[in-house]
């Protein structure tokens, strides 16, 4: 991924690393732009290719306390916060009601982040 450490992934979870730029950011809000703004294709690459390394993925960063985290894990850590979110595009809504829930949220603001959890 180039010479930007904090977007490197745990070398057993460089197959990942196409879905970096793309995926791995710090903020509610941004996954969920990011989930709108994305194609039905891109969140169901995004989520095959996630979706069964997450007991991996989980045991993994299982081993660091939450605040205090390699740069890697953290990443690893926006990847699976982001497919969280994809997962309802993927096992609850059909793509005709993602259309809808991506019109309907332009009209709805998140009033505060929990990420600082």
């Amino acid at each position: 991924m180039g010479s930007d450490a904090r977007r490197a992934l745990p070398q057993q979870f460089s197959e990942l690393e196409p879905f970096v730029a793309q995926w791995a950011v710090r903020t509610m809000r941004e996954r969920h732009r990011r989930r709108l703004a994305s194609s039905a294709h891109d969140r169901k690459t995004f989520y095959e290719a996630m979706s069964p390394k997450l007991d991996a993925v989980m045991d993994y960063l299982n081993r660091f306390p939450l605040h205090d985290m390699p740069m890697e894990a953290a990443t690893l850590l926006e990847l699976a916060m982001a497919l969280m979110e994809v997962a309802l595009t993927q096992e609850v809504y059909d793509a005709d009601i993602e259309a809808v829930h991506a019109r309907s949220s332009k009209l709805v603001r998140i009033g505060r982040e929990m990420d600082e959890l």
